[in-house]
């Protein structure tokens, strides 16, 4: 499994584990989003995780650098995945990412 080590001067991102999207620019984290701290819960699974994945976009959009969908857990970044807001397929797969997210958490 590969994982990001978060440094001690990119600890202040932090807010604790889940599905996050990582902005890095070179071998810096400069960014870390949580979806599902900005989107209030929906009854519908499938509307919930389209709304997260509008939140990503606008806020990765304007953003300089790559960014990866990652598990965040005690100060890691885990299965680090490329993920690039323009592009189609990848907004797919981070749906698809955070439908399996939502299920799990109400299992």
């Amino acid at each position: 499994m590969k994982v990001i080590d978060i440094k001690e001067n990119e600890k202040h991102l932090y807010t604790g584990s889940g599905l996050r999207i990582a902005q890095l620019q070179g071998d810096q984290l400069v960014g870390l989003f949580d979806p599902f701290d900005q989107v209030p819960e929906k009854e519908d699974d499938d509307e919930h995780a389209s709304e997260m994945v509008r939140a990503v976009w606008e806020w990765a959009i304007s953003k300089p650098g790559d960014f990866r969908i990652v598990m965040a857990s005690c100060y890691q970044l885990c299965d680090p995945v490329h993920f690039n807001p323009s592009e189609e397929s990848d907004r797919a797969m981070l749906h698809q990412r955070l439908i399996e997210e939502i299920e799990n958490f109400y299992i």
